[in-house]
Parts: structure tokens; sequence; C-alpha cells
């Protein structure tokens, strides 16, 4: 059973969610098409990020622990939720050949980018790793959160922006 504190925190996610709609940025393509990412993993990754199912992407940097722990939740969502919700990872802070290195901490079906400046503009730039962004069916970004998130709130947060066909156990 979830305690008071788990849940003041998940409905201040939510909060951020919602709020997060002022933060919108208008594209219909996918994020990759709009930011024009590049690929650091196969290209034939590039194909699973849909422009028709909400993105949860983290901003990882080499030798960011966090973002290791967080990514274990996203290599569940990739395996549970991949009809659902597209999963993206997006390497900051560190060269291609760095950020490809890191790779080997996460799921392999992940696709994952370079981040470039077109993005960071876009998004008001990031403060800390791992920063957790979530784009929904349009594009538009509707949250943006930095450091780690526990897991029961990523799995609460994928729930409701599924409308529940998204359920991480």
């Amino acid at each position: 059973m979830p305690t008071f504190s788990h849940c003041v925190s998940v409905i201040l996610l939510l909060v951020t969610l919602v709020a997060g709609k002022a933060l919108a940025s208008d594209f219909s393509d996918s994020i990759v098409n709009q930011y024009q990412l590049k690929s650091l993993a196969n290209s034939d990754n590039l194909a699973t990020v849909t422009g028709d199912k909400v993105t949860i992407a983290m901003l990882y940097q080499p030798d960011c622990k966090w973002c290791k722990k967080q990514g274990q939740w996203l290599a569940k969502a990739q395996n549970q939720c991949n009809k659902d919700i597209n999963i993206v990872l997006i390497g900051n802070n560190g060269n291609k050949q760095q950020l490809k290195r890191e790779l080997k901490h996460f799921h392999q079906k992940i696709p994952a980018f370079q981040a470039n400046r077109k993005l960071l503009t876009a998004i008001g730039g990031i403060k800390a790793s791992p920063t957790t962004l979530v784009f929904d069916q349009k594009g538009n970004l509707i949250a943006k959160r930095r450091g780690f998130i526990t897991n029961s709130k990523l799995t609460d947060v994928a729930n409701l922006i599924t409308q529940g066909k998204c359920n991480i156990a």
C-alpha cells in the first residue's frame, strides 16, 4: 500500500506533467526527426520511435550512477510497454564515443541519440543528470524533471499517460 509521502510525490509529479503543457513546442513528428537527433546505436532503432505514442526520454551523461539506476526502469518499460510508449535515451556532456560507451549500461533495444543544441535550447537546457522528458503523442513537451525519479513514480506516470495500458511490474 502506498505511503502518504509516495502519494504526495506522485501528485506533485502529475502536477508537473499538467503544468508542463505550458512548455509545449509545436511539432507533430517524432522527437528524433523534429530535433534532428543523431543515433548513437543501430540505425534500425530509429523506426521504433514514432510520433503516435507518448515518449519518455532520459538524458544521461558519462559516469552517471543515477542514470544507470533509472535505466533499470527504462529497460522494464522497453520490454513491457514498447507498444504504448517510446522509450529513448539521449546522451549529453560527452563526445559520441563516450556516450556510445555508456550504452553498455542500458537495455540494447532502447534507441539512443546524442543531444544537440536544437533540443537543449527547446527544453531550456539541463542542470542535472538524469533529466527525464515526457512528450505527448504529438511531440509536445509536457514534463521535464531533473534528477533521479523512483521506479514507483515512473510506473505511476507511465500508467497514467497510457491510460492504464502500461503497468510495469
